[in-house]
């Protein structure tokens, strides 16, 4: 399916899609409100009653104001022209349409991508809230892989954030997509993010995102191909959601050299760019001696760093990897974790100090 996305535009005008997330803002535009206008109890429920606020429509009066806004962009539902000119103005209307978001049809404007919450699981003290609202989709009620306008959030992208500090100094998503866990970073007080990803539309929403969520000081949002492009500098915190493994199992792997050769590229522009911890989720190989041998991530000097597996297959697991610069002794240890339970799939942060200490390792970032 192709996406409605217009990529020229989107680029041209990516700075006024940033005063766009902030007058989303001071609409009123947020996930708690968007889980009061549809009834849903829990980001788990919205797809549910999205689609009953869709059934409902025709039976209720249109909504006002932010209903009216979050009825167009949230649940699919069109709504007049006057209505949402009076909320945001003609010039925020103009420019959605400009980049493809909405469509005139008449009197009423239709949309064409959603802006949805999306879930953060972070940790046992935070609990399960509400992420940053994302610009992901353009097939509303079918969250579908083709139907990305951008690579949605999903359970990778929430295990690498419950794993994660709590906070640093600096940090770099590399493959953001939606860039929830960029945008999450800078929620937690990370003063200096750096989104960066090779698909030319997600910076400017990546940049909307972070205006919308009152963090657009700390985000900065690049287009480049894995840290190409990325200012020279290191960082506390890297985290690599890889797009191209997912998915792709065996194929991937066996079949093509694209996955080693990412992941190549990557471990090879990671040295002088870490200087704390990265957490990089992937499809491994079981046998631990296939990724040093194909990926160069453990040689002598580099890294150290713990793989932790689940999903496991034949001879293939879904995995995460936490690296750290070289500390001595061993290079790459492999955990894994067999027929995991909910709470060691999402992995939470205490969890993974845990398994380091176990394996004689600590984080650099470690109080």
């Amino acid at each position: 399916m192709d996406s409605p996305i217009h990529d020229a535009e989107v680029a041209r005008r990516g700075a006024e899609l940033a005063e766009l997330g902030r007058l989303l803002a001071r609409a009123g535009l947020t996930p708690e409100k968007v889980l009061t206008f549809t009834g849903a109890v829990s980001l788990g429920d919205l797809s549910r009653a999205i689609d009953d606020t869709g059934r409902r429509a025709s039976k209720l009066p249109r909504p006002r104001g932010l209903g009216a806004l979050i009825a167009l962009l949230c649940c699919g539902l069109p709504q007049l022209v006057t209505e949402l000119e009076n909320l945001l103005g003609a010039p925020a209307l103009a420019l959605l349409e400009a980049v493809g978001v909405l469509e005139r049809v008449g009197a009423e404007l239709s949309p064409r991508l959603a802006l949805v919450p999306a879930q953060r699981r972070l940790g046992p003290r935070e609990g399960r809230g509400v992420g940053p609202v994302v610009l992901i989709a353009h097939d509303l009620h079918r969250l579908r892989f083709e139907s990305l306008a951008v690579m949605a959030p999903d359970l990778s992208s929430e295990l690498i954030l419950r794993a994660s500090a709590a906070r640093a100094d600096s940090w770099l998503d590399v493959g953001t997509g939606s860039g929830l866990v960029a945008l999450a970073a800078a929620l937690r007080g990370t003063p200096r993010v750096i989104a960066a990803d090779l698909n030319p539309r997600v910076p400017p929403f990546v940049r909307l995102g972070a205006a919308l969520n009152g963090v657009a000081g700390a985000v900065t949002a690049l287009e480049s191909d894995l840290m190409h492009a990325v200012p020279p500098g290191s960082h506390d915190v890297i985290t690599f959601n890889s797009p191209l493994l997912f998915g792709m199992g065996d194929l991937l792997w066996r079949n093509t050299a694209e996955g080693p050769a990412l992941l190549r590229r990557f471990f090879d522009d990671l040295a002088p760019r870490l200087a704390g911890e990265a957490l990089i989720h992937a499809q491994l190989p079981h046998d631990e001696r296939v990724l040093p041998a194909r990926v160069p991530m453990s040689e002598p000097g580099r890294f150290h760093g713990l793989s932790l597996r689940y999903e496991l297959g034949e001879e293939w697991a879904q995995g995460l990897l936490w690296l750290a610069p070289a500390r001595g002794g061993r290079a790459l240890w492999v955990e894994e974790l067999h027929e995991p339970t909910p709470e060691q799939l999402f992995l939470d942060r205490e969890q993974l100090e845990l398994a380091l200490a176990r394996n004689e390792m600590r984080s650099p970032l470690a109080t």
